[in-house]
């Protein structure tokens, strides 16, 4: 059920939202990008801990599987070798949305706290 979800927010919200604006589009995907490198490193370094430990490893096991020679469905089956791969990045993004959110406003609130102490 959730993948079904995530997968019609793809083709309800984010793919018409890339055709629509695909400027905006582009710098919004590498704003994300790098605020997932600053997710990980906060995570790492330890100064960041409200992060879910479930999404974080299915992000992890969704980039193995991506990067991994081995498929449930082979690679070099055009179109439907990739279909795996596709709904499991499909799925993955909007975790990652909502991680990189979540890291967004937690940073946002603890600049408050720094500004106000």
């Amino acid at each position: 059920m959730k993948i079904k979800n995530n997968i019609s927010w793809f083709f309800i919200q984010l793919l018409p939202y890339a055709f629509a604006h695909p400027v905006l589009f582009v710098k919004k995907s590498f704003f994300y990008v790098g605020q997932f490198f600053r997710y990980l490193i906060a995570i790492l370094s330890g100064r960041y801990q409200k992060f879910a430990k479930w999404n974080l490893f299915k992000i992890f096991l969704v980039a193995i599987y991506i990067f991994s020679p081995f498929d449930f469905l082979p690679d070099f089956i055009p179109f439907i070798g990739w279909l795996d791969d596709a709904s499991l990045l499909i799925y993955i993004l909007k975790t990652i949305k909502i991680e990189i959110d979540n890291f967004l406003s937690w940073q946002k609130m603890l600049s408050k706290n720094d500004i106000s102490s």
